[in-house]
């Protein structure tokens, strides 16, 4: 098979499909398949991977359309979230190429999307000027929405958000829910010399940093440290680069690679996890494949922290702090979850068993319609 994979490229944007079409890309090339990723927003030739690399600094359909044409490819893997989705998906279908779309968050499979917060009175102009803009995102995002009638499949990263893809005929035939994959022998050795909390996302809006310091706040009576790790995308989180204005006990370690945060993640007391419900947050794989349990304010994906025992799952900053305090004060719990988590992580999230199933999805999708 010949297959572009759309998405911004590790080298450019850490995140956690980055990471995920990197692993997808590796694996297809090594198995014989033509692939080429086509890194959405990069302007600068990306070394080192085995696979062709086609940077597309921007991304209009114009561009797009002269790379599939000399392409030609026989899929198209779309892990761009609904960045220009109905575009994507149409043009695709217009030049007879198969597509998959990849669901990466809730907010995905969401109608009506909207990003700008109201925070002033509708009545005030400056209110008045954000009401239109949330309005007009609603549209835009419900014109987007159509586009799930042009792809040929849907891959999700759980079950949960598998059955919220539109129902068929508006939603593509061929749907499957397929974990994120990690190596858990890839871990560069990290040291501190008294026990800690990790932490480990970007430091945006979504991901909620600021709750993190409040558990840390909240529990300096304990003889531990909060690790924090994370490239700062949102500039109101660079406070959080002043030592000065954290917590005696919070350090900011900043960026870090996979490997680090292996490393990092693998000498905690457990991962916290602040973030709004997502797809299927890496740190979580990453964590558990490291023995660590994780311990969530909001999120449990797929229920598996509760049901598998695999941490606490808060839902309320008072339970969360005792949920971490619950876990230093109990060793023997910690290592039995800790236990539990590796077992599990190594037998769902393994690189052998998941990326099988992508190439086995895309050749269903390519040969089968």
């Amino acid at each position: 098979m010949k297959i572009l994979i759309c998405n911004r490229h590790l080298e450019y944007s850490l995140g956690g499909s980055e990471i995920q079409c990197d692993l997808i890309a590796r694996h297809l090339h090594e198995h014989g398949h033509d692939v080429a990723y086509v890194a959405l927003e990069a302007s600068e030739p990306i070394e080192d991977p085995p696979y062709r690399i086609i940077t597309a600094p921007s991304v209009h359909m114009r561009a797009m359309r002269r790379i599939l044409k000399r392409e030609a490819p026989d899929m198209v893997y779309w892990r761009y979230n609904r960045n220009t989705f109905f575009r994507a998906g149409l043009l695709c279908r217009m030049l007879g190429i198969k597509s998959v779309f990849s669901v990466s968050s809730p907010k995905d499979l969401e109608p009506w999307i909207c990003f700008t917060e109201q925070a002033r009175p509708l009545w005030s102009p400056k209110g008045a000027k954000t009401f239109a803009k949330r309005r007009a995102q609603q549209v835009m995002s419900r014109a987007s929405y159509e586009g799930f009638r042009f792809f040929d499949g849907v891959v999700t990263l759980s079950l949960n958000l598998l059955n919220r893809v539109p129902d068929q005929p508006f939603g593509p035939t061929r749907r499957e829910a397929i974990y994120n994959s990690m190596d858990p022998e890839s871990i560069t050795p990290f040291y501190w010399p008294r026990p800690y909390v990790a932490w480990a996302a970007n430091l945006k809006r979504c991901k909620n940093p600021e709750c993190f310091i409040d558990l840390a706040r909240q529990l300096r009576d304990l003889p531990i440290d909060f690790l924090m790790c994370g490239a700062v995308q949102h500039d109101e989180y660079s406070y959080i680069e002043d030592p000065r204005q954290l917590p005696e006990n919070i350090f900011y370690l900043g960026k870090k690679s996979v490997a680090e945060v292996n490393g990092i993640f693998g000498g905690a007391l457990c991962m916290a996890h602040t973030c709004d419900p997502e797809g299927f947050g890496n740190n979580f794989i990453q964590a558990w494949m490291q023995k660590t349990p994780t311990v969530s304010l909001y999120f449990d994906p797929d229920e598996l922290i509760e049901t598998r025992r695999l941490g606490f799952l808060g839902r309320t900053p008072r339970r969360f702090a005792e949920n971490v305090r619950r876990l230093y004060e109990d060793r023997s719990l910690r290592e039995e979850m800790g236990r539990r988590a590796r077992g599990f992580a190594r037998q769902q999230f393994a690189p052998a068993r998941n990326l099988p199933r992508y190439e086995a999805f895309f050749n269903a999708v390519v040969n089968h319609g």
